[in-house]
Parts: C-alpha cells; structure tokens; sequence
C-alpha cells in the first residue's frame, strides 16, 4: 500500500513540477550567470526541497558567489573527484514560479577567472531565456520528482575478485 501511494506521489509531482534555467552572462568565457526557478504547477506545497545544479569540477578553484537566495540555503557538494553540485535546500515551495518570476540568481566562475567550457558542464544548457531543464535535478524528500539523473555515475564498484 505504501509502496503505491509512493508511485501516486512521484507520477503527481513529475507531470506538475519543473525547474527552468537561463545563463546571463552567455557571451562571457569565464562565468555562468546562472539563473533558476522551479515552477510548481500542482495544487500542494512542496516540503523539504532540494534543487541540484551540477558542473565539473576541475584542479582549480571553483566559485559560486553568493547572488541572490531567497528562502533558500545553498551548499555545494561533492559527487566524486569531477562532478559537483550546488545544492539549493527550499523549505516549502507554495503553487506557482518560485521564488519569483526572475528566479534565484547565482555566479559560477574559477578563483582566477579562466575560461571554462560551459557546455561541459552536466546541468548547462546555453539559453538567454527561462527553458525547462532536465538536467537539474529536484527532490522533495529524499525522492527525485524531476529531472533526468543519468548523467551521473553509479554507485557500483568495479573489481575483479583474484586468487580463487
């Protein structure tokens, strides 16, 4: 029972809810200007949200400037030695465009400012306007409701077992 009504869940919220993107600084070589928003198109709250932006990650420093973050805490982590991801934790998202029409605003760049190529990155996509961007991903819970991880490794080991 719990198991369907787990289904019911996850099949409301990925026809309902999407999160779109757009790089401001498209022209510029060193920087994303990343911009984001989630829209939720369903009737419920969304509780203990969390959006994924992933890049790679390379020797240098990566910088994410602090932008603007409304009811928002913003982390970034590690998946392995080459992806990261800036993490956006949302408390509650009410129907509608979230946080607003223009979205959170965020700086991704290196500490020196080098060109990085942007269209490397897994969840880029190039766009001087708001589109739907699968590559982003969002959880509510600990449970994907959109987005399209396959992009990211998987979790099993690959070893040989010698000597019997």
């Amino acid at each position: 029972m719990l198991f369907l009504l787990y289904i019911l869940l996850v099949a409301v919220f990925s026809f309902a809810v999407s999160v779109e993107s757009l790089d401001e600084q498209l022209n510029n070589s060193s920087m994303i200007g990343l911009r984001t928003r989630i829209v939720n198109d369903s009737n419920l709250t969304l509780k203990n949200v969390e959006m994924r932006f992933f890049f790679l990650k390379k020797e240098k420093n990566f910088v994410v400037d602090s932008g603007y973050k409304p009811n928002a805490k913003i982390s970034v982590r590690l998946v392995n030695d080459t992806i990261g991801y800036i993490s956006y934790f949302i408390d509650s998202i009410p129907k509608g465009v979230f946080p607003n029409m223009s979205g959170y605003s965020q700086g991704l760049h290196f500490s020196d400012w080098s060109e990085m190529d942007k269209k490397r990155n897994p969840s880029y996509v190039g766009t001087p306007i708001f589109l739907k961007n699968l590559n982003i991903l969002l959880y509510v819970g600990n449970t994907l409701v959109y987005g399209d991880a396959s992009f990211l490794p998987t979790s099993e080991a690959d070893f040989k077992i010698v000597g019997f």
